[in-house]
């Protein structure tokens, strides 16, 4: 990824109407150090998207152990992300942001989960999800971007305070 300008960073966030906000709480807020990891320009997110499906329906790219208890979380957690670590290719594309992940249903787990991915990262993932209908499971047809959802209520947040 290119190391975006600071120029560019603020073409960027003008856009949104996330400068302003962010100016007024964080005066002399170094943009370019500060942004060029976590915003990326649109021209920079035309890679392919890789479907990573950690749920363990459909074609399952890995398998979770069972969970009996709260204790073996943390290890099934690690198996997550050394499986991703692993792959090149969904290293590459969760680092980028060009990822959709298809995670577990244990509530639990995916929350400590996408805690590990963002301290991994630096961003929230896109997310979908399966359903069971007659047919069986399918992926649905929507993804939900964490990072833009916590983006927007963190303009609300800012707006709050």
């Amino acid at each position: 990824m290119n190391k975006l300008t600071k120029k560019e960073i603020m073409k960027n966030l003008e856009k949104t109407g996330f400068f302003e906000e962010i100016w007024e709480v964080i005066p002399g807020l170094d943009f370019e150090k500060y942004f060029s990891e976590a915003y990326k320009l649109d021209s920079e997110k035309k890679e392919e998207n890789v479907l990573i499906n950690l749920s363990g329906h459909d074609k399952i790219t890995f398998q979770v152990s069972n969970i009996k208890d709260t204790n073996e979380i943390t290890k099934v957690i690690n198996e997550l992300i050394n499986h991703i670590i692993n792959n090149s290719k969904w290293f590459e594309a969760c680092k980028n942001g060009t990822s959709t992940l298809v995670l577990p249903a244990l509530p639990i787990l995916n929350s400590m989960f996408i805690s590990a991915y963002h301290g991994l990262f630096g961003h929230f993932p896109t997310i979908s999800w399966y359903i069971r209908d007659e047919s069986g499971f399918r992926l649905v047809n929507t993804t939900i971007d964490l990072q833009k959802q916590r983006d927007e209520y963190r303009k609300k947040r800012m707006k709050l305070f």
